[in-house]
């Protein structure tokens, strides 16, 4: 009877690690529309090295999704988002659109579930420090600096580098949905400081005892 359920408890415990690698790898919370924020987008990612059926799976806190027979290959990402054709319309491409709310401006929860009710990925976010502020409103999203790091730890999100060259009330979109994250985890900075039209963004920052700053200067 033990050599009958030796086999069977790891094939399970396989299972269950497969369908727990996928990864919540960039979040736009608060793109810099007015209005209702339909660019809003949530950014998926395979890690592991078989393709993943998202039958069953949901999104049960920040937004609600129940995902239909979805398959997210090896290494693939997956982007949903709150309205498909304003994300389109900026992004050039489509992605599926999820059933129901808006993610959260302030302190955000993202929680991913498979089809038995457990937990296969949650974030935890913020909009202000240790999390990066321009992702606030400014035009930039989150992004995940190695989608095997632990994502729910601000340490590892930064605001993303990737210009996409489109430009929404006046604010270049910095994301990267649907392709692999240009930033990196070595010396992450805890604030980036821009120089715009002789002006700071953000305008007010506190830098306290011991942290870093990185100053860059954007054109337009």
């Amino acid at each position: 009877m033990i050599k009958k359920f030796i086999p069977l408890f790891f094939i399970l415990l396989s299972c269950y690690i497969s369908s727990a690698q996928l990864v919540i790898n960039e979040i736009m919370y608060n793109p810099p529309e007015s209005g209702e924020d339909k660019t809003e987008f949530i950014e998926i990612m395979n890690i592991t090295k078989a393709n993943i059926s998202l039958s069953g799976f949901s999104f049960t806190s920040g937004i609600q999704m129940n995902f239909s027979d979805t398959i997210i290959k090896s290494g693939a990402y997956l982007v949903i988002t709150k309205d498909k054709e304003a994300f389109a319309d900026h992004y050039g491409f489509e992605a599926l659109e999820w059933d129901n709310g808006s993610l959260s401006d302030v302190d955000g929860k993202l929680i991913l579930r498979n089809p038995q009710g457990n937990i296969v990925d949650i974030v935890i976010y913020g909009n202000s420090h240790p999390w990066p502020s321009r992702a606030n409103g400014y035009g930039y999203s989150l992004e995940l600096c190695d989608p095997k790091k632990n994502n729910n730890k601000y340490q590892y999100w930064q605001e993303s580098r990737t210009s996409t060259g489109r430009v929404i009330e006046n604010k270049i979109l910095y994301a990267s949905p649907g392709i692999q994250n240009e930033i990196s985890c070595d010396n992450p900075a805890d604030h980036i400081v821009d120089l715009q039209s002789f002006s700071f963004v953000p305008k007010t920052l506190v830098i306290n005892e011991g942290e870093s700053v990185r100053w860059t200067q954007q054109n337009g």
